[in-house]
């Protein structure tokens, strides 16, 4: 099983590998890569001499509320920045992590509205940025806390976005954003594989 895994992920690594200059990127994705990158130690590389240096203005955490329309992209932008500068997972940021992982288990979809009450989505569903960055968010939960229930939805959403093809991928995402997010997600597994028994803990 966990070769069968391993090989999966590492098609798909190959599969998604892209040749995209990191110039052409946005600018708040930029910045998230970078700072991914350094705050979870990945080895993975990117040009940071063309990328933004400036945190990206983006609405705070705390600007946001249950009682209100959420707006899911922008919540997930704010989410990630903000766990790129904490030095530890603040009850604030965990709150919100918790929110959307609960209504991704639900549903296994992340619409981009959620109404007041934060229940029932609205809008599409099959916005692949919103699954990109969730993902991000979720692997600086993981990183911060270890908790098994964020790598156990990282797990599914990466299902989801490796069942995609290359083409419909990149017109929404960077590829190579992608691969960081399936190459920390392997790390992370492996992390957990028992070195007597070769088996890992339950996700």
């Amino acid at each position: 099983m966990l070769t069968s895994y391993f090989s999966s992920r590492r098609k798909s690594e190959n599969l998604f590998n892209s040749s995209l200059e990191v110039e052409h990127l946005d600018a708040i994705d930029s910045f998230i890569l970078e700072r991914m990158g350094s705050r979870v130690g990945t080895g993975k590389g990117f040009n940071t001499s063309v990328m933004s240096r400036e945190r990206p203005l983006v609405d705070t955490l705390e600007e946001f509320s249950v009682n209100n329309t959420i707006v899911t992209e922008r919540v997930l932008y704010s989410l990630i920045v903000n766990q790129a500068y904490e030095s530890d997972f603040s009850t604030l940021t965990k709150t919100w992590v918790n929110r959307l992982v609960q209504r991704f288990e639900v549903s296994k979809k992340l619409y981009e509205l959620y109404p007041p009450g934060f229940r029932k989505g609205e809008g599409s569903s099959s916005n692949v940025k919103l699954y990109w960055l969730f993902a991000l968010s979720l692997c600086l939960a993981y990183s911060s806390s270890e908790n098994l229930q964020y790598l156990s939805t990282l797990l599914k959403i990466n299902d989801t976005l490796c069942s995609l093809n290359k083409e419909e991928l990149e017109t929404h995402i960077p590829l190579c954003g992608l691969q960081l997010i399936l190459e920390l997600e392997a790390g992370y597994v492996k992390d957990l594989i028992d070195s007597e028994t070769s088996e890992v803990l339950c996700i």
